[in-house]
């Protein structure tokens, strides 16, 4: 299923959201929602999102560079993403997570095992 947004609606913008950079930038959050796990920004989930979002960013690598006044700018946009609940979520993130850690042990001592025979 193809990743849409809509930006159709975002009543806090003060400038023109089809200027390119603005378009990028507001395009890029569909990706975003699908990280973080939720559908929408709404009015209702805006502080929850950029919680979800600097906690992904914690764990994984900033994803794209907002803050809080980006997200709170762009209430109103939406995807067809699923949403997942706060326990879904983090549940998630720290089974990723900790794959990744597992990963990256693993390729420590491959590495220190391949200079060591060198």
């Amino acid at each position: 299923m193809p990743l849409n947004w809509d930006a159709s609606e975002l009543p806090n913008l003060p400038w023109d959201v089809q200027s390119e950079e603005e378009r990028n930038r507001t395009a890029n959050l569909a990706w975003v929602c699908m990280a973080v796990g939720y559908r929408s920004i709404r009015e209702s989930n805006w502080q929850d999102f950029y919680a979800r979002y600097r906690f992904y960013s914690q764990l994984h690598g900033n994803l794209y560079d907002y803050d809080a006044v980006d997200i709170y700018l762009r209430i109103g946009f939406g995807t067809n993403c699923s949403e997942e609940t706060d326990a879904k979520w983090f549940k998630r993130q720290t089974d990723q997570y900790c794959s990744d850690q597992r990963e990256n042990a693993e390729r420590a001592v491959e590495s220190f095992h391949e200079g060591a025979l060198q």
